[in-house]
Formats: structure tokens, C-alpha cells, sequence
């Protein structure tokens, strides 16, 4: 199987994990499934996470691979991301499920759909960042120079190195 092969297979693998242990968290305490905005929750962090594995796919493939291999990233910094980026937002997902369950002081309608936009808009950030930045690392990595690019704006005709500095 090739290192492309199987970063993609581990990639939605961990998102599967991800997102279980999400809709876990919430559904079992709030006690119940029956709970709309739950599901629309979970559906949002499933079509993000899908999405952003698509678009690596599609045009960062070597970062995919990357992110699939463990050498040269030191350990404490792996387990320090592992741990903010599954326990911080499965405390939030207990934290909304115990408020479903209990009854506690509910948001309107109106807020929910606010807050549902957000939650998308705040998806979308990372997706692009990842779409339009082929170095883009959710973690600081520090390694030898290969090879450095001048990354030139759409929008602008001039690269950084064309300017004046003064």
C-alpha cells in the first residue's frame, strides 16, 4: 500500500474516531438522541472534518502524507495537540449535553441558527487557510530549509520580493 494509500485510510479513520467520540460525549450526556441541535452539531464537525480531508486530497496531497508520518515530530508535542484538539472540545460537548439534560436556561431559535452560521463560517477558515497555503501546519514545526517559494497574492501583480522594502 502506498504512504499516499494509507495516510488517506488513516486520515478517515482518525475522523471517524473524531467525530464518535464527539456525538458520544454530547449524546450520552445529554441522556438522550432526540436532540436536533445535537445532531446538527455533529453533522457540522463530520462535514467539516470530510471536507478538509477532501481538499488535502485534492490539492495538498503531500501534506496529507506528511501529517501521517510520526518521525521527526517530538512526542510531548503530539500528545499535547492530541489532547487539546479531543479532550478541550469533548468538555464543550459534555458542558452542552448536561444544559440539554437538565433543562438548563435554553437559547432561543434565533441564536441557535446564529450560532449554527458561525460554527460554519468558523469550518470554512480553516478549509481555505488549508486549500490556498501548501504549507499550512496546524502546529509549529521546526525543520531544515529545502526549499523556500515567494507566495504571490491572486489579487496582486507584485510578489514581496518585487517591492521596496523601504
Amino acid at each position: 500500500m502506498s504512504n499516499a494509500n494509507r495516510a488517506i485510510i488513516r486520515y478517515f479513520l482518525q475522523i471517524g474516531i473524531f467525530v464518535f467520540f464527539f456525538a458520544a460525549s454530547l449524546f450520552f450526556s445529554a441522556g438522550h438522541t432526540d436532540w436536533t441541535m445535537g445532531w446538527v452539531f455533529i453533522a457540522i464537525v463530520a462535514a467539516s472534518q470530510i471536507s478538509i480531508a477532501i481538499i488535502l486530497m485534492m490539492r495538498n496531497p503531500d501534506l496529507m502524507i506528511e501529517r501521517d508520518i510520526r518521525k521527526g515530530k517530538r512526542d510531548l508535542d503530539r500528545i499535547l495537540t492530541g489532547v487539546m484538539t479531543l479532550f478541550g472540545p469533548i468538555s464543550i460537548c459534555i458542558v452542552a449535553g448536561l444544559n440539554n439534560r437538565y433543562g438548563l436556561p435554553q437559547i432561543s431559535f434565533t441564536y441557535q441558527i446564529i450560532g449554527v452560521a458561525l460554527a460554519i463560517l468558523g469550518s470554512i477558515l480553516p478549509a481555505w487557510a488549508m486549500a490556498s497555503n501548501k504549507y499550512f501546519y496546524g502546529v509549529l514545526r521546526i525543520e531544515r530549509v529545502t526549499k523556500l517559494e515567494v507566495i504571490r497574492s491572486q489579487s496582486s501583480e507584485k510578489s514581496i520580493s518585487d517591492r521596496d522594502v523601504s
